[in-house]
């Protein structure tokens, strides 16, 4: 049975026999845990700076070597997980407390719709599988339905304050 882990997974990457950490203050916005490998998740929600020009200039940056004294490596999340690694045979891996995972090649960035639809579906990511969280929101029911389950975590009428457009009708089964 899969397990969910939010804001928790720290990245680190190794390569031929060194291990390098990612910036400590970034986390994994969801890992999905299986019993020997593990898939990541980033949210990316705004609408703004989202466009195949910006987004790219914003997250998709090749990933350096720091030059702290411990081996790190500089970029951000999505750039990790899209692979754009200073080597090319580094294996990344995602850490919560003692555990650890191997991380899937493919990994899955969640936008809103309208970005999407600005994208004309050709995202700017290698490796990433597309989930449109309007379309999630949707599935789930009816914006009464959304708000309860995402309440505790980012507050309450979120449905609405984002504009997110809910069938009132549920499918049947």
């Amino acid at each position: 049975m899969p397990e969910f882990l939010a804001d928790q997974a720290v990245l680190r990457v190794r390569s031929a026999e060194q291990t390098y950490s990612c910036d400590g203050a970034q986390t994994v916005d969801v890992l999905c845990v299986g019993q020997q490998h593990a898939v990541a998740m980033e949210a990316k929600l705004g609408e703004t700076r989202m466009s195949l020009t910006e987004f790219p200039k914003r997250f998709c940056g090749q990933c350096g070597i720091s030059g702290h004294a411990d081996p790190r490596l500089t970029g951000n999340m999505i750039a990790v997980l899209d692979r754009l690694l200073p080597f090319a045979n580094g294996r990344v891996f995602a850490t919560v407390g003692d555990r650890s995972w191997p991380l899937s090649a493919h990994w899955w960035l969640v936008v809103r719709g309208c970005v999407w639809r600005s994208w004309a579906n050709h995202p700017p990511v290698r490796l990433a599988r597309i989930l449109v969280f309007d379309e999630l929101a949707r599935l789930y029911g009816g914006p009464h339905e959304f708000d309860d389950l995402v309440r505790h975590v980012v507050g309450h009428d979120f449905g609405n304050r984002w504009n997110i457009e809910f069938n009132q009708q549920r499918p049947a089964g």
